[in-house]
Protein backbone atom coordinates (compact mmCIF):
# COMPACT_ATOMS: atom_id res chain seq x y z
CA UNK A 1 0.00 0.00 0.00
CA UNK A 2 1.30 3.71 -0.65
CA UNK A 3 -0.16 6.52 0.63
CA UNK A 4 0.57 9.40 -1.98
CA UNK A 5 -0.06 12.68 0.51
CA UNK A 6 1.31 15.31 -1.64
CA UNK A 7 -0.63 17.96 -3.15
CA UNK A 8 1.12 19.56 -5.60
CA UNK A 9 1.15 23.20 -4.14
CA UNK A 10 -2.58 23.15 -3.88
CA UNK A 11 -4.06 25.21 -0.89
CA UNK A 12 -3.13 24.13 2.79
CA UNK A 13 -6.85 22.95 3.06
CA UNK A 14 -6.52 20.70 -0.40
CA UNK A 15 -7.24 17.08 0.70
CA UNK A 16 -6.38 15.46 -2.43
CA UNK A 17 -4.82 12.30 -1.54
CA UNK A 18 -4.67 9.21 -3.41
CA UNK A 19 -3.96 5.41 -1.53
CA UNK A 20 -2.47 2.84 -4.09
CA UNK A 21 -2.84 -1.03 -3.26
CA UNK A 22 -0.31 -2.72 -4.98
CA UNK A 23 0.93 -0.09 -7.02
CA UNK A 24 -2.20 -0.58 -9.62
CA UNK A 25 -5.38 0.21 -7.67
CA UNK A 26 -5.74 3.87 -6.97
CA UNK A 27 -8.70 5.10 -4.58
CA UNK A 28 -9.28 9.04 -4.34
CA UNK A 29 -9.88 9.11 -0.79
CA UNK A 30 -13.15 10.97 1.01
CA UNK A 31 -12.74 14.40 2.95
CA UNK A 32 -12.63 12.02 5.79
CA UNK A 33 -9.73 10.57 5.29
CA UNK A 34 -7.24 11.09 8.50
CA UNK A 35 -3.87 10.90 9.84
CA UNK A 36 -1.90 11.84 12.71
CA UNK A 37 1.55 10.74 14.20
CA UNK A 38 -0.63 7.76 15.84
CA UNK A 39 -1.92 6.64 12.36
CA UNK A 40 -3.86 6.63 9.34
CA UNK A 41 -7.09 6.14 8.63
CA UNK A 42 -8.23 5.60 4.74
CA UNK A 43 -10.58 4.24 2.50
CA UNK A 44 -9.92 1.27 -0.27
CA UNK A 45 -12.51 -0.51 -2.30
CA UNK A 46 -11.28 -4.31 -0.84
CA UNK A 47 -10.88 -4.90 2.95
CA UNK A 48 -7.85 -5.57 4.57
CA UNK A 49 -8.03 -8.12 7.64
CA UNK A 50 -7.96 -6.80 11.41
CA UNK A 51 -4.64 -7.33 13.23
CA UNK A 52 -2.64 -7.80 10.73
CA UNK A 53 0.57 -6.61 10.40
CA UNK A 54 1.42 -4.04 7.25
CA UNK A 55 4.07 -1.92 5.73
CA UNK A 56 3.72 0.71 3.20
CA UNK A 57 5.17 3.87 1.89
CA UNK A 58 3.87 7.73 1.95
CA UNK A 59 5.23 10.42 -0.02
CA UNK A 60 4.90 13.55 2.01
CA UNK A 61 6.33 16.63 1.98
CA UNK A 62 8.71 17.25 3.67
CA UNK A 63 10.14 20.35 5.98
CA UNK A 64 11.39 22.42 2.98
CA UNK A 65 8.39 21.02 0.45
CA UNK A 66 10.00 18.83 -1.25
CA UNK A 67 8.51 14.93 -1.67
CA UNK A 68 10.02 12.68 0.79
CA UNK A 69 9.85 8.61 1.19
CA UNK A 70 8.57 7.10 4.47
CA UNK A 71 8.78 3.65 5.06
CA UNK A 72 5.70 2.94 7.74
CA UNK A 73 4.70 -0.19 9.75
CA UNK A 74 1.19 -0.95 11.17
CA UNK A 75 -1.14 -2.41 12.36
CA UNK A 76 -4.53 -2.85 10.99
CA UNK A 77 -7.33 -1.70 13.84
CA UNK A 78 -10.44 -1.72 12.49
CA UNK A 79 -11.65 -2.53 8.74
CA UNK A 80 -15.34 -1.95 7.97
CA UNK A 81 -17.32 -1.32 4.87
CA UNK A 82 -18.89 2.26 5.25
CA UNK A 83 -21.83 2.93 3.59
CA UNK A 84 -21.60 6.85 3.03
CA UNK A 85 -18.25 6.05 0.78
CA UNK A 86 -19.73 4.69 -2.31
CA UNK A 87 -19.13 1.07 -0.75
CA UNK A 88 -15.63 1.53 0.29
CA UNK A 89 -14.44 0.11 3.64
CA UNK A 90 -12.93 2.26 6.11
CA UNK A 91 -9.60 0.82 7.61
CA UNK A 92 -8.05 2.25 10.53
CA UNK A 93 -3.89 1.05 10.44
CA UNK A 94 -2.01 2.11 13.90
CA UNK A 95 1.55 3.08 13.14
CA UNK A 96 4.58 0.73 14.96
CA UNK A 97 7.58 2.75 16.04
CA UNK A 98 8.05 5.42 14.00
CA UNK A 99 11.09 7.85 14.53
CA UNK A 100 10.73 10.64 16.45
CA UNK A 101 11.60 12.94 13.50
CA UNK A 102 8.96 11.34 11.39
CA UNK A 103 6.12 11.55 14.42
CA UNK A 104 7.07 14.97 14.03
CA UNK A 105 6.78 15.67 10.73
CA UNK A 106 3.51 14.08 10.15
CA UNK A 107 2.37 15.79 13.13
CA UNK A 108 3.13 18.95 11.30
CA UNK A 109 1.38 17.99 8.26
CA UNK A 110 -1.60 16.64 9.63
CA UNK A 111 -2.17 20.16 11.55
CA UNK A 112 -1.26 21.89 8.11
CA UNK A 113 -3.88 20.19 5.64
CA UNK A 114 -6.47 19.71 8.68
CA UNK A 115 -6.09 15.38 8.85
CA UNK A 116 -6.09 14.95 12.64
CA UNK A 117 -8.02 12.41 14.19
CA UNK A 118 -10.54 13.08 16.54
CA UNK A 119 -7.58 12.21 19.52
CA UNK A 120 -5.30 14.70 18.28
CA UNK A 121 -7.77 17.20 17.81
CA UNK A 122 -8.29 17.02 22.03
CA UNK A 123 -4.73 18.37 21.80
CA UNK A 124 -4.48 21.57 19.52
Amino acid sequence: MDADLTHDNKPAESKDVIVFLNDHEATPQPRSFQFCPLGVQFYMEKPLPECELVEFQMSVPNNNGTPSEIQCAGLVASCCADPECNGLYRIWVKFLDLPLQTRSLLQRLSHEHDFLCPFCENFR
